[in-house]
């Protein structure tokens, strides 16, 4: 479960709360690179509240901050460099390094201790269908959106990112329809 609590975090920082002008400023050099880890770290650290008790979750969460910072830097590094024709496959490979990243500390705090919480926040938090829901809108929102931007990249080199409400809306709906149908069935 602790797994998809760090991949809503990352959604958050990595897609959601990353403007256009954020992905300039990483480009321009590493303040803006810097920031936009601080901002994926914030959406984690909230997610992991009843973790906090424990030394090893801060730990965690610095070297969340400190991987997710180089490997956007190399990326962007990678992509000035050497990724003249936009190719989607750093795009994908920076993406898999932090679910990889999230998958390793998800195991390292499984076996902690937590913070009790109110039962019905505890009944939210814990709650497997609501967290995929939450997954499934943010991926066929957002995720998708700017993923599917990679792709136009690759024919127009400077295209700025225009997020497609109206699409995003009709994937949520799809989604949830899927989502509604497949719940009851059980």
């Amino acid at each position: 479960m602790i797994l998809f609590h760090l991949l809503i975090g990352h959604i958050l920082g990595d897609f959601v709360f990353q403007p256009n002008s954020m992905i300039e400023h990483k480009k321009k050099g590493w303040q803006g690179t810097f920031f936009h880890a601080l901002i994926v770290v914030f959406f984690t650290a909230i997610l992991l509240y009843p973790y906090w008790g424990h030394a090893l979750t801060w730990f965690l969460i610095g070297i969340l901050f400190h991987l997710h910072y180089i490997q956007d830097i190399i990326k962007i590094e990678f992509d000035k460099k050497f990724n003249k024709d936009k190719s989607t496959i750093p795009f994908f490979v920076d993406q898999t390094f932090h679910i990889a990243v999230l998958y390793c500390i998800s195991k390292a705090l499984t076996a902690l201790s937590l913070i009790p919480l109110i039962d019905s926040i505890e009944r939210i938090y814990y709650s497997g269908p609501l967290l995929i829901l939450v997954i499934g809108i943010l991926f066929s929102s957002y995720v998708w959106d700017k993923t599917k931007h990679q792709f136009k990249l690759k024919k127009q080199k400077h295209l700025e990112y225009q997020a497609d409400y109206i699409g995003m809306l009709r994937r949520i709906i799809f989604f949830c329809t899927l989502y509604l149908l497949f719940f009851m069935q059980l």
